[in-house]
């Protein structure tokens, strides 16, 4: 299944194939979908990584200038920076988006969950909502999530986590803009604005880096230059956390990945 990031595959090392990616058998690996693409399917593939493989997504003399930033990260011992926060997060989808039976995800709520669980103390974070448009996000931020905050509020953060639509070429804000009577978000109605442009990323202060983690789909698509390497090349990032095609939304996991991977 194309659904299946095969990082995953390569870095379970407990079960047996036999039990986990081809449990049934048929040489056709990680079904975990049935014939209406709805889970349980015929494998039972174990999502545990047991070993997390980091990558230089650059083959070029940049990579040296890349590992410089991150040992300068990792040799980095002020915890007052290595442990404050930047959480921009957008309204990914709403409430019967284009008549859809699809709930909202509002990405707040991820940030909201991280920073009440202790994950991400709340002193020491920026979080940036949605405040533009119809049904906006009701929690309250530090600022508005925009291009310009997201850029400035980037600065000495030793997190970065957002939540977006996203490309290889950046990640954006989706805005319901307005409303032709029927309460009911359509396509005519929505704007993409990035909040990050693959070209913004040279405006940001990077003389210190950050542990960033994109959860918006494809920022990290290997076949061509992306948002993942140029955060690398230009040193904002001493590591990147992002997918490599669609990233999946777990409405009962808040927090996501961050919640796991920083916990």
């Amino acid at each position: 299944s194309w659904s299946i990031p095969s990082d995953l595959y390569y870095a379970e090392l407990t079960e047996h194939d036999s039990l986990s990616w081809n449990s049934d058998g048929d040489s056709y690996y990680g079904e975990v979908c049935n014939s209406n693409y709805q889970p349980p399917g015929d494998d039972n593939p174990d999502y545990h990584q047991d070993i997390h493989v980091g990558r230089i997504p650059v083959d070029n003399p940049s990579a040296a200038a890349i590992c410089q930033t991150i040992i300068a990260f990792d040799s980095n011992t002020d915890r007052s920076y290595k442990e404050t926060a930047l959480l921009p997060a957008s309204i990914p989808f709403y409430e019967n988006q284009n008549h859809e039976p699809i709930p909202r995800v509002d990405g707040s709520e991820d940030m909201e969950a991280l920073m009440n669980d202790g994950i991400i103390s709340r002193d020491n974070a920026v979080y940036l909502y949605e405040k533009a448009g119809l049904r906006p996000s009701p929690y309250p931020s530090t600022d508005s999530l925009c291009n310009m905050n997201q850029i400035a509020y980037w600065y000495k953060k030793g997190v970065m986590y957002e939540y977006h639509h996203g490309s290889p070429t950046g990640y954006a804000r989706l805005v319901w803009v307005w409303d032709d009577g029927d309460s009911v978000p359509e396509n005519p109605e929505l704007e993409h604005i990035y909040s990050l442009f693959i070209n913004d990323v040279s405006n940001i202060n990077n003389d210190y880096s950050s542990t960033t983690i994109l959860r918006s789909c494809s920022c990290g698509k290997p076949d061509q230059y992306n948002v993942t390497m140029r955060l690398m090349d230009h040193g904002v990032s001493s590591s990147v956390i992002s997918g490599t095609d669609g990233v999946w939304v777990i409405l009962d996991d808040r927090g996501g990945l961050p919640h796991h991977f920083l916990a």
